[in-house]
């Protein structure tokens, strides 16, 4: 009875990943195709307009990625000015030092996260 249940597992084949674009974008006519195209010769895309290097994608990623940096960068600058002028009060204090520090992890998490877009894209 257990051989039914582990015969299946010893006769089927093993899986494998197959590249199904540089094999048919090798050979003639079908490498001219607007896929073969996008993919290019490493399999990094060329010229897509969604996610290629001048795609809508990255470029709006980019566009975010230096707002939210500018955005950081602006709120640090005005909770170290509130924390300056705060005049000893700790309650003051203590908001702008949280403010500052928020700031600084926003502007890590941005930089990290363009930083992985940039390497997903760069894979895709």
């Amino acid at each position: 009875m257990l051989g039914l249940f582990i015969f299946p597992f010893l006769v089927t084949t093993p899986v494998r990943a197959v590249d199904v674009l540089n094999g048919p974008c090798s050979n003639g006519a079908a490498g001219a195709s607007s896929v073969c195209n996008s993919n290019g010769a490493s399999g990094t895309p060329t010229n897509n307009a969604i996610i290629g290097p001048n795609g809508i994608i990255t470029k709006i990623i980019e566009i975010l990625s230096i707002v939210i940096g500018a955005v950081a960068i602006i709120m640090i600058v005005i909770s170290a000015f509130r924390m300056v002028i705060s005049g000893g009060d700790t309650n003051a204090v203590n908001s702008a030092r949280d403010s500052l520090i928020y700031s600084l992890v926003g502007l890590a998490v941005a930089a990290l996260s363009a930083v992985i877009v940039e390497f997903v894209l760069s894979k895709v």
